[in-house]
């Protein structure tokens, strides 16, 4: 019985080692390996070429926005929860471009309403239109 036992511990041994030496030594595609892999790369990536012209065409920058957005977030809730106007340029352009070009229901995924995308959107349109020397200073209750 303790032949038997430990035979069958040593071959459980043997047979764990030769699975995982069979998946460590496998390959991975890379992405210039793959195409499915490197046609997502062009397609997220911002500048496309124009198919009639030699020119080099700029889309909106989406994912940047949406980077952008994630870092004022903290402007987004004091805009709702304590009524200040303190969203800067950047941040308002974020919003812009991604309400206007790229995802107009992100806004929603991103845990807002409607009606609060609609308020970013007109406080930004109106901040960008305000000539420099008249917009409001961070702080400003509306």
């Amino acid at each position: 019985m303790g032949i038997q036992n430990g035979v069958f511990v040593l071959l459980t041994i043997v047979l764990f080692l030769m699975s995982n030496a069979t998946t460590s030594a496998r390959d991975f595609p890379l992405a210039t390996d793959n195409p499915r892999i490197s046609d997502l790369a062009t397609r997220l990536q911002v500048k496309i070429s124009g198919t009639n012209t030699t020119n080099t065409t700029t889309i909106p920058d989406c994912w940047g926005s949406l980077s952008e957005l994630r870092t004022c977030s903290n402007e987004i809730i004091g805009f709702f929860l304590k009524g200040y106007t303190d969203i800067d340029t950047p941040c308002c352009q974020a919003i812009e471009i991604i309400i206007q070009h790229c995802w107009p229901s992100m806004i929603g995924v991103l845990g807002f309403t409607t009606e609060e995308g609609n308020l970013l959107a007109a406080y930004c349109s109106n901040l960008s239109s305000t000539p420099p020397g008249t917009k409001t200073t961070a702080g400003t209750h509306i």
